[in-house]
C-alpha cells in the first residue's frame, strides 16, 4: 500500500503507520483536501481521520450504500488537549460526521476559551 503525502512523499504501509503514531504531519495533510475538510475551524490546525467500515449482510457479502462512519480528530495548536470522536452507525448516503465534528470542536473553543498556540 502506498500513502501519498502532500509535498510528494511516499511512505510504504509499516513507516506510514509509524508516522502517523509519532506526529501529526500526515493526519494534518490529509484536511487540506481529502474528506476531513469539513472538520476545518478557520484558524486553528485540525488533526483527524476519517473512518468507513462496510456492513456485513446476512444475506452474504455487504449491505449497498450503508456504511458505519467515524471521525477522530483534535485541535493541534491549541491551548487545549480536547479530543472529539464522532460515530454513525448504518448511515446512508454522503458523510457527515466531519461536520458534526466542526459543530462540537467550535462549540467547545468559544465554551472553553481554547485559544491557539500563537495568541498565548
Amino acid at each position: 500500500m502506498q500513502i501519498n503525502i502532500e509535498n510528494g512523499k511516499r511512505f510504504n504501509e509499516e513507516p506510514a503507520i509509524a508516522a502517523v503514531s509519532s506526529g501529526n504531519d500526515i493526519v494534518l495533510v490529509r484536511l487540506a483536501d481529502g474528506t476531513g475538510v469539513k472538520a476545518d475551524i478557520p484558524g486553528y490546525e485540525v488533526c483527524g481521520k476519517t473512518s468507513t467500515a462496510e456492513i456485513a449482510s446476512e444475506e452474504g457479502g455487504y449491505k449497498k450504500d450503508v456504511y458505519n462512519l467515524g471521525f477522530c480528530g483534535f485541535i493541534d495548536n491549541s491551548s487545549s488537549k480536547l479530543v472529539c470522536f464522532v460515530g454513525a452507525n448504518e448511515v446512508y448516503g454522503m458523510r457527515q460526521t466531519t461536520k458534526i465534528f466542526n459543530d462540537i470542536m467550535t462549540n467547545a473553543v468559544k465554551q472553553y476559551n481554547i485559544t491557539t498556540d500563537e495568541a498565548k
